[in-house]
């Protein structure tokens, strides 16, 4: 699992959601483990796992979680929409485009982790703009959350 950005403790609640999503095992021992992370660790985790899950989560952590943030049930509804939405498919793609789409992927991975890659200028370029709105979005998220707030 590859989280470029992402410190400790994030690394460890897209393990623990992982591991609550598709384990067979008992989740209470991890969900004891995660109980210490502060309270917006431990709502990211609840409302990463799908409703069946984050139901269980969000009655074994019911003590620590009473406050959610406000505006929780608008996001959520807004994810459960786009969730229905129409999915890109990779297998739709003619069998030319996906294995060029695929190697894209394995180049700018490659890229992305400092190995030696191969991407064509067009690629590349993708790539570099890539780079640039991720280290755009979040100023751009608190400008436009900053401006709702006002």
């Amino acid at each position: 699992m590859l989280l470029t950005g992402a410190d400790e403790a994030e690394r460890l609640c897209a393990v623990a959601v992982y591991f609550l999503h598709e384990s067979r095992a008992s989740p209470e021992p991890m969900l004891e483990f995660l109980g210490p992370l502060p309270d917006d660790y431990l709502l990211a985790v609840c409302y990463a796992l799908p409703e069946r899950e984050r139901a269980m989560v969000m009655g074994a952590w019911a003590d620590q979680l009473h406050d959610q943030p406000e505006g929780i049930e608008s996001a959520t509804a807004d994810l459960k929409a786009l969730d229905n939405a129409p999915r890109f498919e990779l297998m739709d793609l003619p069998p030319e485009e996906r294995r060029e789409l695929m190697r894209f992927r394995a180049g700018n991975l490659r890229r992305l982790m400092g190995l030696d890659y191969e991407l064509s200028p067009e690629h590349e370029a993708i790539a570099e703009f890539g780079d640039k709105l991720a280290e755009a979005a979040p100023k751009a998220l608190a400008d436009a959350l900053a401006t709702v707030d006002a």
